[in-house]
């Protein structure tokens, strides 16, 4: 069945970029720096907000929506919408919808999305999985679970995603969440395309597309698992065929819901994020583009 985007495919952004800031509060940085960026300073702030950044919430402006001044708070993992009245008089917690009761997406939150320094930085090497574990964590009920077995689950998370496959079939295998829109992702995967790592089976890649990082991120997500020989499409959309992947009012969303939830569950809150069992037949993770693509290549194992 397939699901018209508008007005449904906006709420659906709004409900997953929410639910994603959550797990991203570490990519804000300090309320003085947010006041810098945004050419507003801690003296401006509304009662409300200088209330909840002086408790130690993380604030950012987002512009205005609708005549109101939009706002994102960050507390302990609570993400908060605040719009503020012109008088400051009152302020509204929540998604605003417009006049038609649709949602309405904060003027300056794809920005801030998409310009959001990468959680912890590139890595020049995969993770060990007790590493891996402290940056992607999924709640347990078993305090002895072991951090081995916590990587093993999130690999097999990662297996039963939506993906598209690019490389030979006996190429060393990795995983990796892509944004089609996300830049570190086109850089990352230029890098392989430079390298010919496809071509000559030095990397199996299964991509998990996502979409988080721009109002047409998600569709072109969505459109991407719905294609045919999506893998090729994925790398002409990378070398710059901006018709490659459209963007289109209706798309079957289930694919990349599955995908977005994965995303939520374990807190994973960058792309590119890549999961892959090295030579030493350890469980490796990069956090972001790595930031040596040779020793990312060497460091896989043919599976």
């Amino acid at each position: 069945m397939k699901i018209l985007f508008n007005p449904d495919f906006n709420f659906m952004r709004c409900i997953l970029m929410f639910c994603l800031l959550a797990s991203m509060a570490i990519f804000l940085p300090s309320a003085a720096a947010n006041a810098q960026a945004a050419n507003v300073t801690t003296s401006d702030y509304p009662p409300y907000i200088k209330g909840l950044a002086d408790k130690g919430a993380q604030v950012r402006y987002l512009g205005k929506n609708l005549g109101l001044d939009s706002w994102l708070t960050v507390k302990s993992g609570k993400v908060q919408y605040v719009y503020v009245t012109p008088n400051q008089e009152a302020n509204i917690v929540g998604i605003l919808l417009d006049k038609y009761g649709n949602p309405v997406s904060p003027s300056g939150l794809d920005n801030l999305a998409q310009n959001a320094p990468l959680a912890g930085g590139p890595l020049s090497s995969g993770l060990s999985a007790n590493e891996a574990m402290s940056v992607a964590r999924k709640t347990s009920t078993n305090a002895q679970e072991s951090t081995s077995s916590k990587a093993e689950m999130l690999y097999q998370a990662f297996e039963n995603t939506n993906y598209i496959e690019i490389g030979q079939a006996d190429a060393p295998l990795a995983y990796a969440l892509i944004d089609p829109d996300c830049p570190h992702c086109h850089a990352f995967m230029k890098e392989l395309l430079n390298k010919n790592a496809f071509e000559e089976g030095l990397l199996r890649m299964r991509v998990i597309p996502v979409g988080i990082l721009s109002g047409n991120s998600l569709a072109r997500a969505a459109m991407l698992l719905s294609m045919p020989d999506a893998g090729q499409v994925l790398i002409n959309h990378i070398n710059g065929d901006e018709n490659a992947i459209p963007v289109s009012e209706d798309v079957t969303l289930a694919g990349v819901e599955t995908n977005m939830r994965l995303m939520q569950d374990w807190n994973l809150d960058v792309t590119p994020f890549l999961i892959y069992r090295s030579a030493s037949d350890q469980l490796k993770i990069i956090r972001g583009k790595p930031k040596d693509i040779n020793t990312f290549l060497k460091d896989l194992v043919v599976n």
